[in-house]
């Protein structure tokens, strides 16, 4: 398919459907956040607070690269129509779940649907537009996927205060049905091979059998088990078996689910590289930053999503413009090492912020981390598959997204694991004070950290209560502060990858191409 192919009209209507349909998919990637205090209050299970993150993320991670595939052979409006469904279906049943385990199972059906939205999106850019004319409709793109992100945090803090939290997952259908009605209209049909192909069944189910243990395994470690216990150990050696295996499945394919040979090009490793670092940050504070907002300094849902809304402005002013430059000078590496400075420069201050942090200061330090981030968006995408012929267009930008996903999946696990931590290390160290009984008890109720209001419900003296809040809002702080100076020394090995990206012309037409790029 190419913008020749369809009238001019119709190539409008493809990009609003498209991008309604990453709106979609990324929005649901963070509106939950501001309301998972206010859910957790209700569902209870606060030692599953980053499962909803982590298993939309994993789902739709797994999806991309299957679905993508499956576009090729049933057609991207086929598949566009089932992830769209089975998307809604998983909004309506988060929306009626009565408890944590019944919200992760269906938002896990979400991140099937949402991943196999996000797979074709950027397909069918790269399919209507070459590289050189590509990047200012990546960037569009791009922006719609980080406005989505980072005002999901806002529209989930008003949504939940103003009605509840059901209907931050009520909330989908009117911009699910939209996407849809522009998708069936204006997308063509009858794209699926004259020749049957086979999907990578082998392959696949391999691929998922050994993804699944290692994000396990990375959510649990440090919260449920050491990491030196023989559960994380054991689930992160047989994730590598069955890695090992999945290599040589995908040696032994005709049409493998991820051909190795894409490993070849330097460019297109040091893209995934540089996209997972980016969504490892970019994920991690639009999870921490509203928890720290709200049971830190003691901002309501509303107020913690607000203060995430320069993030929003930066991000998408950041992927618009650069979008637009890159069309008008050809060149990528520039704005991208300059993105992963002021990434740099946001992730140092975000690691500064304490009790005492003004709201100004939080909102400047996310205003600059989000411009930085927005600027990578159409930068990653547009170098990786402008090294690559047009006839893998689909695979590389599927892996590119994939990319996306794990990073965002294992940075939230991460990230999380190491704030629970060390919460657990400063709620025991507090246990063991000459409090007394009652004070004692609470301590150790795992349900503090979101339900500070049992304290005064406890009986207490309120001197005792608003010392005892003073103690757990440190811990909380310090817990937070130890996983943004994680996401600091992620930025920086990114900073250094980029510097070894090599720049290649952007290509001006679709045709086939050698891929020169490989070394």
């Amino acid at each position: 398919m190419k913008a020749s192919d369809v009238s001019g009209k119709k190539t409008v209507l493809i990009m609003i459907g498209v991008m309604l349909s990453v709106f979609l998919s990324a929005l649901d990637n963070t509106i939950a956040g501001t309301a998972m205090p206010r859910i957790i209050s209700d569902l209870k299970g606060i030692e599953l607070y980053a499962w909803p993150f982590t298993i939309y993320m994993l789902c739709s991670t797994i999806s991309i690269p299957i679905f993508g595939r499956m576009a090729d052979l049933y057609g991207h409006k086929l598949t566009y129509f089932s992830g769209i469904a089975i998307f809604l279906a998983g909004s309506v049943l988060c929306g009626f779940s009565s408890n944590m385990p019944q919200l992760i199972v269906f938002r896990g059906i979400q991140g099937v649907g949402g991943g196999t939205l996000i797979a074709n999106s950027f397909i069918i850019v790269g399919s209507l537009f070459p590289p050189a004319e590509r990047a200012k409709y990546m960037g569009f793109v791009a922006a719609v996927i980080g406005l989505a992100s980072i005002i999901g945090p806002m529209l989930g803090g008003v949504i939940t205060d103003g009605l509840s939290w059901h209907w931050v997952f009520f909330i989908n259908i009117p911009v699910g049905l939209g996407a849809l009605s522009f998708i069936l209209f204006a997308l063509p049909g009858g794209e699926a091979r004259s020749v049957k192909r086979k999907i990578d069944l082998p392959g696949a189910v391999t691929f998922v059998i050994a993804l699944v243990p290692a994000l396990l395994a990375f959510t649990w470690a440090g919260r449920i088990y050491a990491w030196s216990s023989p559960h994380i150990v054991g689930m992160f050696a047989f994730s590598a078996v069955m890695f090992i295996i999945f290599g040589l499945i995908e040696r032994k394919t005709v049409e493998p689910l991820i051909p190795l040979s894409l490993f070849k090009n330097p460019i297109f490793n040091l893209c995934i590289v540089d996209v997972f670092f980016v969504s490892c940050l970019m994920f991690g504070a639009v999870m921490l930053v509203p928890l720290f907002v709200q049971n830190v300094l003691g901002a309501n849902a509303t107020t913690s999503g607000a203060m995430i809304m320069p993030m929003t402005v930066s991000l998408v002013i950041g992927g618009a413009i650069t979008g637009v430059l890159i069309a008008k000078t050809g060149r990528y590496k520039i704005f991208g090492l300059a993105a992963m400075l002021i990434i740099v420069a946001g992730a140092f201050m975000l690691q500064q912020i304490d009790e005492q942090s003004s709201s100004s200061r939080i909102i400047l330090t996310l205003t600059i981390l989000g411009a930085g981030i927005g600027i990578t968006m159409p930068v990653f995408d547009l170098a990786s598959q402008n090294a690559f012929p047009q006839s893998q267009l689909g695979l590389v930008t599927s892996m590119i997204q994939f990319s996306r996903n794990i990073g965002g999946t294992i940075g939230s696990a991460i990230l999380g694991s190491i704030m629970l931590s060390h919460m657990n290390a400063g709620i025991a160290r507090l246990s063991e004070t000459n409090l007394s009984p009652v004070m004692k008890g609470l301590v150790e109720n795992s349900q503090f950290a979101v339900e500070t209001q049992l304290l005064n419900r406890a009986g207490v003296g309120l001197s005792d209560v608003h010392q005892l809040l003073g103690q757990l809002k440190t811990i909380q702080a310090n817990s937070i502060h130890q996983a943004f100076l994680v996401s600091f020394w992620v930025g920086v090995v990114g900073l250094a990858a980029i510097l070894f990206l090599k720049e290649i012309p952007l290509r001006k037409t679709n045709e086939k191409m050698e891929v020169h790029s490989r070394s």
